[in-house]
């Protein structure tokens, strides 16, 4: 028997869709984000929510009394991983999406894993002697393709999802997720202990699961649900098959009972929690909403789905919050029409809607009320720059300056705005006051050196880039520009030098390597000035001028046999 302990996979974050695949009864995606093991002593701290794909289990025992365990298994080892944060099983409804999209997938289950980007698939197969049942789970990585291992567990035909708890712990171990007991202990509590009652349920997932030309049988699967629940109140999973089924008919009141039930049933079922909070956003109960969604995020932190259902609600409140203040705000302006101040703060709860007309209206309103507003003229400035208006940015950025504004970035923003109008000496200055203003703002300095550079002052710029590079020491771009800067003053020592400190910071900056080959065909060492630009197509391609250069490669190469190339 294989028994190798490291499932460990480097593969991309999951984003597998969840639908009642046949019956098109759409469930809202669930995303699981994976980041890679790449190293021997990383642990389950540093991740968590792998994502593996269960097929349905193959039925060995050679007797189809018990093909109910093939969907049942799934289905039992899915609610049993809501207890642990650090894996979740992906079943028939999320093999049901894609197999819907692409007929031709039917038990392609490699490719299905893949297109889920799950990063484990597990084959599994039972067999019942007596009163055992065994379980067999092979691993498989879906990238290779390549059985990984293979484990065996034992369990009651009394109890019969007893027999996923060790295949799910020895599946953990190899994955190095170090589970701990109390999230352990879920695992192994059971999800019912009347076998009958899982035997009825797995048979109303096998109805949803099967198409036929009629389509599939709802009515039949919601009456197996139904027994499966009367044979016992206390298994969550019926509850919550039923409750989507319900859903599904707009029975409202009776998916909501259902989801309710489910959880009273099992406090960790994830499914039915999210189910439930979705349910009640659709119902306009956000705050009873947020109460379920925010506890399924527990279960499930690194979940993007949950994270996203909670913002929606987080933003709606924050939008019905910004209303109500600009609603006080509208009343203060009616009982102070001069205050200037009232117009700008109203501004700024439209700017924080999105609202941006009407924010913009506010803050001229500011100004007509108080020309010399300082913060009515930045802010106006700053939506005009927002929208592309750079002469009215630029006069009312002036304007900001001149009454005295506490912004340090306005300097910063005039510089933007006047270098778009070519008018580089003005940029200059400007940002000239912006490093002032603000000596650690980095791309300052750039923007001063471009400024400079501009207006044919190539020492500033020199000074400027110098600064830059000495911040970010890991960009290329300004030693390219120093030595540009050098050329001008007619330092081409200099320059080569600059051109090849940028080549050293980035190796793979193509301009470094083209920059280089052009001061030395300037410099008559064309066999040199072929060879820089070679490197230069190697590691850029794609180069602007890579035809240019393609040309000049093959007119600077040695000529054959010693002799001088026409």
């Amino acid at each position: 028997m294989n028994t190798q302990s490291d499932l460990r996979t480097t593969h991309q974050p999951s984003t597998p869709h969840r639908q009642f695949g046949i019956i098109s009864v759409t469930i809202l995606a669930v995303v699981f984000l994976i980041q890679p093991f790449v190293a021997a002593h990383v642990s389950a701290a540093a991740r968590t929510d792998w994502p593996i794909v269960f097929p349905p289990f193959r039925n060995d025992t050679g007797d189809a009394e018990w093909d109910w365990l093939s969907t049942g298994f799934p289905e039992a080892i899915r609610t049993k991983l809501h207890g642990t944060i650090y894996m979740r099983a992906l079943t028939w409804e999320e093999i049901g999406h894609i197999t819907s999209k692409d007929t031709g997938l039917h038990g392609n289950y490699i490719e299905i894993t893949k297109q889920l980007r799950s990063d484990l698939l597990v084959v599994g197969a039972y067999n019942v002697r007596g009163e055992t049942i065994e379980a067999i789970a092979q691993c498989i990585d879906p990238v290779s393709g390549q059985p990984l291992a293979t484990y065996r567990s034992l369990g009651s035909i009394h109890e019969p999802a007893e027999a996923s708890n060790e295949l799910i712990a020895q599946i953990a171990n190899a994955l190095r997720l170090e589970i701990p007991p109390d999230q352990l202990e879920t695992v192994r509590r059971p999800s019912t202990t009347v076998a009958e009652a899982m035997k009825t349920h797995a048979m109303g997932l096998k109805v949803l699961s099967q198409e036929s030309p009629q389509g599939v049988n709802i009515v039949e699967a919601v009456q197996y649900f139904r027994e499966a629940i009367s044979l016992d109140p206390d298994y969550a999973d019926p509850h919550y098959r039923l409750g989507t089924l319900l859903q599904h008919a707009k029975d409202v009141e009776g998916a909501e009972k259902a989801y309710r039930e489910a959880l009273r049933a099992d406090v960790d079922h994830r499914d039915a929690r999210y189910r439930l909070g979705l349910l009640l956003i659709d119902q306009d109960r956000k705050s009873e909403a947020m109460t379920q969604l925010e506890q399924s995020l527990k279960q499930a932190p690194e979940d993007p789905q949950m994270q996203a259902a909670l913002s929606s609600i987080w933003f709606d409140q924050y939008q019905s919050n910004f209303e109500q203040i600009a609603k006080e705000f509208k009343k203060a302006i009616a009982a102070d029409p001069d205050n200037a101040q009232l117009y700008v703060e109203l501004g700024d709860v439209y700017s924080e809607l999105s609202k941006v007309k009407e924010a913009a209206a506010q803050y001229r309103l500011a100004l007509q009320k108080d020309p010399a507003n300082a913060t009515a003229s930045y802010k106006l400035g700053m939506t005009e720059r927002n929208v592309g208006k750079t002469k009215s940015a630029t006069a009312l950025f002036r304007q900001a300056i001149k009454n005295g504004t506490d912004q340090k970035r306005v300097h910063f923003y005039l510089g933007e705005m006047l270098m778009q109008q070519n008018l580089a000496d003005e940029a200059a200055t400007a940002f000239a006051q912006a490093i002032e203003a603000e000596p650690n703002h980095v791309q300052g300095y750039w923007e001063s050196g471009r400024a400079s550079q501009a207006a044919g002052n190539p020492q500033d710029a020199l000074l400027s880039y110098h600064r830059y590079s000495q911040i970010n020491k890991t960009d290329a771009r300004p030693h390219l520009e120093i030595g540009k800067a050098y050329l001008e003053m007619g330092l081409e020592k200099q320059a080569m030098s600059a051109f090849q400190k940028s080549v050293q910071v980035d190796q793979t900056f193509g301009e470094g390597h083209v920059a280089i080959g052009d001061l030395l065909e300037k410099q008559k060492l064309t066999f040199k000035a072929g060879k820089a630009f070679r490197e230069a197509l190697r590691v850029q391609p794609d180069h602007p001028r890579a035809d240019v250069l393609k040309k000049l490669i093959i007119k600077y190469q040695p000529a054959p046999s010693g002799n001088v190339r026409q």
